[in-house]
Parts: C-alpha cells; sequence; structure tokens
C-alpha cells in the first residue's frame, strides 16, 4: 500500500490503534488505474454517483467513500 500511495494525499486517522487497514492494496491500485484524482473536488458537471460503504466498524466514523464522474 505505501508504495501506491505516491502523490496521494493522507491525513491521520483517529481510529485508535486496532484501527486496521483502512484502504486495501487492490481498492487503491483500482482507483489509480482508473485516473482518479485525490484531493479537493474540481469543478465539474456531475453526471454519476457512489456512495461505498466497508464493512469495518469504526466508532464515530463513517466508513464509506463518495465517488463522482463527470465533465469539466
Amino acid at each position: 500500500v505505501l508504495a501506491l500511495l505516491g502523490g496521494v494525499p493522507v491525513r491521520p486517522f483517529e481510529g485508535g490503534e486496532d484501527a486496521g487497514e483502512l484502504v486495501t492494496p487492490t481498492a487503491l491500485a483500482l482507483l489509480k488505474t482508473l485516473g482518479c484524482e485525490f484531493g479537493p473536488w474540481p469543478a465539474f458537471r456531475v453526471a454519476g454517483t457512489a456512495l461505498v460503504f466497508g464493512t469495518r466498524v469504526f466508532p464515530g466514523t463513517a466508513n464509506g467513500a463518495v465517488f463522482a464522474v463527470g465533465n469539466a
């Protein structure tokens, strides 16, 4: 995962010592292969969205991600 994180903005997670894996190598490789951009959203017209949740429970934190596709 660390090798795949090049160029990806990261931030601390206060989930405790037993938080475990927050991103899988497969998910990160897929996102980078698809050309996903990480960071603030650019100005664009949204054509589609997806809200995806994981199965791990992190107290006080949603375990999900929002994806959007569109045109500038």
